[in-house]
């Protein structure tokens, strides 16, 4: 009896066979038959020897380049484009950066303010302010006050005459925000001080005549002659620190004048006292400040200042004040 699954089978078999003999007889004329259709549908290259998978892979759809491509990304820009130079002397009101730190980074906005010591009872500030670049600081001690500006880093330093030895150094912007630090001064009770501190541009100069000595003479110490505090610490006599920026906006100087009484010498006295300038920019205006004298036993007077300049036309002169500062009196050790 014959078997119907082997004869199927068999058929089969030969169904298989015939369609390869047909595919290897017709196989050119087919090959050539796909050529022309992918010629004639632009699809790209022509293909040498097509396959079914070329072909295949040919007429499917192809997704739109932006989806395969890479596209490049555009940082967002904020309101202010424009970067700050480094800051330099003079100071412009159009180099401050007022704009809102971003809340993003908020976090790194901590205001650090630190206070070392220095020879001559000089304090030594250094501050980190980053969310703060170029802007107007006002820094405070003890009365004594001076405006300034921070770089375009933020930072700023600068070295005070200590007025007292416990008092804290504060610095403020304009925000509201401030920073303090303390340190002690432990050589300031072996120094007299005056200081004068003001509104407004350049006008008052503290002039100290050492031992008798007259204007531009050896022993009188002002802005022009101001020496350095190494003069103080040598009990050489003493030296002129001048505070604050002209230029930033609402300017706020001042000027500090120390002598090293207890270690000097020779006996003697230094005449004290203070100039206005009168200059096209001073002249018809109002001089609001303030006067500080600091005794070796520390003892510390304060005074306010308030002065009206005479009218403009005769510039180029000076207005004396001689009755805001004691004469210092130096007895010999």
């Amino acid at each position: 009896m014959i078997d119907k699954k082997r004869i199927l089978r068999a058929g089969a078999t030969m169904v298989i066979a015939a369609g390869a003999g047909f595919f290897m007889q017709h196989g050119n004329a087919i090959a050539e038959r796909n050529k022309a259709e992918v010629q004639s549908a632009g699809l790209g290259q022509i293909l040498a020897n097509p396959n079914p998978q070329q072909i295949i892979a040919n007429f499917l759809p192809r997704p739109p380049s932006e989806a395969i491509m890479p596209f490049p990304l555009v940082a967002p820009k904020t309101a202010n484009t424009s970067r700050v130079a480094a800051l330099a002397t003079p100071f412009t009101s159009d180099q401050r950066s007022d704009v809102e730190t971003p809340t993003f980074l908020q976090g790194s906005c901590e205001l650090q303010l630190t206070a070392l010591p220095e020879s001559g009872a000089l304090v030594h500030l250094q501050l980190k302010a980053p969310c703060h670049q170029s802007q107007r600081i006002l820094i405070s001690h003890s009365g004594l006050e001076f405006a300034d500006a921070t770089n375009s880093d933020g930072t700023y330093s600068v070295n005070v005459p200590a007025m007292n030895e416990y008092s804290p150094f504060t610095i403020s912007f304009s925000d509201g925000q401030s920073v303090d630090a303390k340190t002690l001064t432990l050589t300031l009770n072996g120094y007299e001080r005056i200081a004068i501190s003001w509104d407004g541009k350049p006008a008052l100069h503290i002039h100290a005549m050492e031992y008798g000595a007259g204007f531009g003479e050896t022993g009188h110490v002002w802005a022009q002659a101001a020496r350095d505090p190494s003069v103080g610490v040598n009990a050489e006599g003493g030296f002129l620190v001048q505070l604050g920026n002209p230029d930033v906006p609402n300017p706020k100087l001042a000027e500090v004048y120390s002598f090293p009484f207890d270690r000097i010498a020779d006996a003697g006295s230094v005449e004290l006292l203070v100039e206005a300038e009168v200059t096209s920019q001073t002249c018809n205006t109002e001089i609001a400040g303030k006067s500080l004298q600091l005794t070796g036993a520390g003892d510390l007077t304060t005074k306010e200042i308030a002065l009206t300049l005479p009218q403009c036309g005769g510039e180029n002169g000076y207005l004396v004040l001689n009755n805001l500062f004691q004469d210092l009196k130096i007895a010999q050790n």
